[in-house]
C-alpha cells in the first residue's frame, strides 16, 4: 500500500532518506541526458524532480540552467537567486559552493535581459472597469499600472 501526503513546501520533510536520493540521482542522470540531448522540457521536469527531492545549489542549478535555455529567463532568475538563498552548510561540498558562484553570476546577467513591459489604458469611459491579464495571470489594478518583467510578450 501506498500512502500520499501533499504538503505545501519541501522544507516540511525530513533529510531525504536513501531511496530518495537515489530517485533523485536517477532523476539528474535522465535530467543530464535530455539537456545534452536538446530535449529541455524533458530535462527541466527531472531537474525539477530532482531539485523537489533534494533542494541543493548543484539541483537547482539543472533547474535554473534549463530554464535559461528555455528562455524562462524570470524563472531562470529567481531559481538563481533562490539557490543563493540556500543556507550553507559548514562541511559544503565544492560543487554546492561552485552552483553558488554560477547562480550568482547567472542571476546578474539574466537581469538586463528580462523583458519589463507597460500597460497604457487611454480613453477609459468612467466607472468602465478594465481587465489586464499576462500570460494568463489576473492582475489586480493596483499591480496591472507598473511595469511588469514577463519572459514572454505576446
Amino acid at each position: 500500500m501506498v500512502a500520499l501526503a501533499l504538503l505545501s513546501s519541501t522544507a516540511a520533510y525530513a533529510e531525504p532518506s536513501a531511496s530518495d536520493k537515489d530517485t533523485a540521482r536517477a532523476l539528474m542522470g535522465a535530467a543530464n541526458k535530455a539537456f545534452a540531448d536538446g530535449d529541455f522540457k524533458s530535462a527541466l521536469e527531472s531537474f525539477r524532480g530532482a531539485d523537489a527531492i533534494m533542494g541543493l545549489p548543484t539541483t537547482g542549478l539543472g533547474v535554473m540552467r534549463t530554464e535559461e535555455k528555455l528562455g524562462l529567463l524570470v524563472e531562470a532568475r529567481d531559481k538563481a537567486l533562490e539557490i543563493g538563498r540556500i543556507p550553507a552548510k559548514p562541511d559544503e561540498a565544492p560543487p554546492d559552493q561552485d552552483a553558488r558562484k554560477e547562480a550568482a553570476t547567472l542571476a546578474a546577467s539574466i537581469e538586463p535581459k528580462i523583458a519589463s513591459i507597460t500597460v497604457a489604458t487611454t480613453e477609459i469611459a468612467a466607472g468602465r472597469e478594465v481587465t489586464v491579464s499576462i500570460d494568463g495571470e489576473k492582475l489586480s489594478p493596483e499591480v496591472a499600472k507598473f511595469p511588469r518583467k514577463q519572459h514572454v510578450v505576446v
